[in-house]
């Protein structure tokens, strides 16, 4: 073992020094072709960013060849598909040329985790070049890391709603009708979409002028209150009503302003140039995340295709088989009808279940897909193929509710090439979204929108005329398992993905700590700060319940048992000595709607508060246990002096995370500029880095942060979602995702996957569900501690001399 380490050491040094040769080389061959005025670099910081991309990407001449190419492509006139191959191209050979250290566990370790590490090296190569990263990645850099590193089937995050069942049971609705109304909702996405797309961008362009331009502030978040995801009637369109309230919404807060700020707001924002710059920009967001395309998987990365108007599709799952539907305009006058006929004909078949490799090849690594999908058949090819045309899938198997969202969504949900997945649980509808088209809180819409869509194409069947004789027959599509296939998938690894829990609280007790903090102490906490503190000190917290040390004990008793619980154990004791940095999405949307969000790298300032906290609770309990306030001033005066440490310990967290938040909606957070491809500048040129507390290396929290903290806030009043489950990138780094909501009944609803790997191992040996019970007992414990934390510190914020 220590003799393969050395060897990889040799040969990781080898590799970097070869590289970073490579480069230099090419540079000072290059010399006075440089353009100065296009980098602000000097030598000693040139050198220093030459080693730092060696260093973390240590791929010999591909470096210099890809850096090469910038420089003969840097400033030319390109259209943005020119410009999307160029980029696509660069990274592609910077993963080949680092294949051959794969192998390499010590680089694996220390320095790669996925695209993360390819793209930042990419954008020194660009800082080098004298190059600017929009210039190679037009849709924003998170577009191209979600292609890159956001492709697998972990890398889907789930949304449930329960208005449709609570519709459709008050409607008592046939099954037929239940299953047309989806398919209809399908069909008007797929129609309508991109044109809500241009919308979301109007929406947010508009806003962002008139407050430049007028000094008016708030609208966004006025605007986040007020917008419409369901239209009034039946009759309705909703993408019109939205821009018809929009409309208003914006001409309300104008007539507000004087006659100098609306004549300065319309000069800039009606101009010749500005009007064809926003139309130019519309389309490009529209061809940025259109969901009218089909996902095509690569050894790197996956690539978005479009679909032709006339073949779009959606997917129907019943009795395990796939059953495909043209997508036609649903407002069509024979649509509802036509629709009709294709749902019966589905519930009324009687085909034997032939739907055995789609699993497989949703669970499959992408990187893998193109040579497993060429065992299959030509015939079954040509099924795949149109199958893949399914924008949306529509799961109409009923599960069960009663479990985490990630295990209903691991039923067939097609084979990974697809936007949207739908599930039903009889008692709501789970959505599955790619990251590659979806965020979370674009996500959180879609199903709000799709739900509603449901509810009113519900209400005209309700009033449709008895269903007449049916000519329609379905034919499933043919996924049957092969000899060929099924060997060659044998051969390649699985994900495990469905390691999760959930619980959920009623949220009031936070919201009445974060009241009494701003009316006792002036400070403003949001609930998801309080949340974000509680998990960088719950570590040390953490104890196992009996429930899992007697799983444990059980699970101890034979050898190979007895492995996975010391691994489980030393997970356990290596908790209490760390805590996590955390990547926080915000929503970019404000900034520029292409960049879709920032992920935003966050560490605690204050990893030691945990004990400021204790000692304060203990002088406090100890205080009342003696009644000693009022009494004893010698106790009130030590109380005293350590509350106020206290509060300024929390004055200065509550500092750092309204900063963050500036930064990160600004685009410019830790992560963010890591994955905008800032990341890889060495320490001198990391200004943003020592701005934030701890001096944290910017590629190393984003390459190995911990976890994922997504936070998607409170739903729109009246809103039926009642789940969200956040996605993983591709790599190991992040070992567990957070995923957090409000409902519409006030409860905080929290979901947590686990992909720690001692909790894996125990998957892959048999035990799922004492893996399972320990994801529970974190989640518990996180949840239970929170509260008690919360409690605590009103207890300490309420307590003085003057009690």
């Amino acid at each position: 073992m220590a003799e393969q380490t050395q060897n990889d050491a040799e040969a990781l040094e080898r590799a970097t020094q070869l590289t970073t040769e490579s480069i230099r080389k090419l540079l000072e061959q290059e010399g006075d072709n440089l353009d100065p005025s296009v980098s602000v670099l000097n030598v000693a910081q040139r050198d220093e960013l030459i080693e730092e991309v060696s260093r973390i990407l240590p791929a010999g001449n591909v470096l210099s060849f890809v850096l090469n190419g910038v420089m003969s492509t840097r400033g030319r006139d390109r259209t943005t598909s020119s410009e999307l191959a160029t980029g696509r191209s660069h990274i592609n050979a910077l993963f080949k040329g680092l294949s051959f250290m794969k192998n390499n566990e010590l680089y694996q370790k220390l320095a790669f985790a996925g695209p993360a590490t390819v793209l930042a090296g990419y954008n020194m190569l660009l800082q080098l070049a004298g190059a600017s990263p929009d210039d190679y990645l037009p849709d924003g850099a998170w577009q191209f890391y979600v292609e890159f590193g956001l492709r697998e089937d972990a890398a889907r995050h789930q949304t449930e709603t329960i208005g449709f069942q609570r519709g459709a049971s008050y409607r008592k609705m046939s099954e037929v009708d239940r299953l047309s109304a989806w398919m209809l909702s399908a069909m008007w996405l797929i129609r309508d979409y991109d044109r809500w797309l241009e919308l979301l961008w109007e929406e947010s362009a508009h806003l962002q002028a008139i407050e430049t331009y007028t000094g008016l502030q708030g609208l966004h978040r006025n605007w986040q209150q007020a917008r419409p995801f369901a239209a009034p009637d039946v009759h309705t369109n909703l993408v019109e009503h939205r821009q018809e309230t929009f409309e208003k919404f914006w001409k309300h807060h104008l007539s507000q302003v004087s006659q100098d700020q609306w004549r300065f707001f319309s000069q800039n924002w009606y101009t010749p140039d500005k009007l064809e710059e926003i139309g130019r920009r519309k389309r490009a967001f529209v061809r940025q995340l259109s969901i009218n395309r089909y996902i095509e998987p690569g050894e790197y990365s996956d690539e978005r295709h479009p679909i032709d108007p006339g073949n779009r599709k959606i997917a129907v799952v019943y009795r395990g088989n796939y059953y495909l539907v043209n997508a036609i305009d649903p407002s069509a006058p024979d649509a509802i009808e036509v629709t009709r006929q294709h749902a019966a004909a589905i519930l009324n078949s009687t085909a034997a279940p032939i739907a055995e490799i789609d699993t497989l090849l949703a669970t499959t690594p992408r990187q893998y897909q193109i040579k497993l999908r060429a065992t299959l058949s030509r015939e079954q090819r040509a099924e795949l193929e149109q199958l893949r045309k399914a924008v949306v899938v529509v799961n109409h198997d009923r599960v069960e509710r009663n479990q985490p969202l990630t295990y209903i969504r691991s039923n067939k949900r097609g084979i990974g090439d697809h936007a949207i997945t739908l599930f039903q649980t009889g008692g709501s509808t789970v959505f599955d979204f790619s990251h590659i088209f979806f965020d979370g809180p674009a996500a959180m819409a879609v199903a709000e929108m799709m739900t509603n869509e449901a509810l009113k194409f519900g209400e005209l069947l309700s009033n449709q005329p008895p269903q007449p004789a049916n000519s329609i027959v379905a034919t499933p599509v043919d996924l049957s398992m092969s000899k060929r296939f099924n060997q060659a998938a044998s051969r390649l690894p699985r994900y495990i993905n469905y390691v999760s829990a959930e619980q959920s609280q009623p949220i009031a007790p936070l919201q009445n700590l974060r009241k009494s903090l701003k009316t006792r102490t002036k400070l403003r906490l949001t609930i998801n700060d309080l949340l974000v503190l509680y998990r960088t000190i719950f570590n040390t917290y953490y104890q196992p319940s009996p429930q899992v040390q007697n799983a444990l004990k059980t699970l101890g008793k034979d050898k190979r048992g007895s492995v996975l619980v010391r691994q489980i154990e030393a997970m356990f004791k290596k908790l209490g000595e760390t805590s996590p940095s955390l990547l926080i999405p915000i929503d970019a949307s404000r900034y520029d709607p292409k960049e879709r969000l920032f992920p935003s790298l966050f560490r605690s300032p204050l990893p030691s508060f945990h004990v400021e906290h204790n000692r304060l609770v203990q002088l406090r309990d100890q205080a009342i246990q003696r009644r000693v306030f009022g009494s004893n001033r010698k106790a009130i005066e030590q109380f005293e002096r350590e509350r106020q440490n206290y509060l300024g310990y929390l004055s200065a967290y509550t500092e750092v995370m309204l900063r963050f938040r500036e930064i990160a909606t600004s685009g410019e957070s830790m992560g963010a500029t890591a994955i905008r491809l800032i990341a890889g500048l060495p320490q001198g040129l990391q200004k943003l880095a020592d701005e934030v507390p701890g001096q944290i290396s910017v590629v190393n929290d984003t390459i190995k942060g911990d976890e994922v903290f997504s936070n998607v806030g409170r739903v729109t009043r009246g809103s039926s979602i009642a789940r969200f489950a956040s996605a993983k990138d591709d790599n190991d780094k992040k070992v567990l995702v957070w995923g957090v909501m409000t409902n519409d009944v006030d409860e905080l609803y929290i979901t947590l996957r686990d992909f720690r790997e001692p909790v894996l191992n125990i998957v892959r040996e048999g035990h799922l569900e004492i893996a399972q019970l320990i994801t529970q007992d974190f989640l518990d414990s996180y949840m239970a501690g929170l509260y008690r934390f919360a409690q605590e510190m009103s207890d300490i914020i309420a307590t003085s001399r003057k009690n």
